[in-house]
């Protein structure tokens, strides 16, 4: 691999310098080894070569140079040791927390929910049953708890009742 420049550096020079430098690095290097090379995704290389103008095929080839997205550049993503360092700030700061705060009741895991509501005609209702009795026959060793509530619809006018 050929000299290739820090990050810092790279996005501290004006934008066409910067896209000079980067064409010449991208020409033998892939966004892979760059992103290697500076710690960072290959994905964000692909960002900044577009941001600069310059565009690769599938097969890394440079097929085009366009116009730098002036507004866009110097980039905007913090390079990782800052992600790492204010990661580990949050983890501290939640840790002083969680020795101030009282501890808060934790709510019972909840499993599988299962609620069969409106009127159904017997044909309708039996492949429901029938679903709810393969279920069981799969859960194993599982407990649940069940409400079930079986009203007989009869019109007002039935010589029933």
């Amino acid at each position: 691999m050929n000299d290739v420049p820090a990050l810092d550096a790279l996005s501290a020079l004006p934008a066409v310098q910067a896209q000079a430098v980067l064409l010449d690095v991208s020409k033998t290097n892939s966004d892979q080894d760059l992103g290697e090379i500076w710690s960072i995704r290959s994905a964000l290389v692909r960002k900044l070569r577009l941001i600069l103008g310059i565009h690769k095929d599938y097969s890394g080839t440079i097929t085009n140079v366009t116009a730098i997205q002036e507004d866009k550049w110097p980039p905007n993503f913090r390079l990782p040791i800052h992600r790492y360092r204010r990661r580990a700030r949050n983890v501290a700061a939640m840790r002083d927390a969680v020795d101030e705060a009282p501890a808060a009741p934790v709510p019972a895991a909840r499993g599988l929910t299962l609620a069969i509501e409106g009127t159904f005609d017997s044909a309708e209702l039996e492949p429901r049953i029938e679903a709810i009795r393969a279920l069981l026959a799969a859960a194993g060793a599982s407990r649940y708890t069940i409400n079930l509530s079986l009203d007989e619809v009869v019109p007002a006018m039935s010589p029933h009742r």
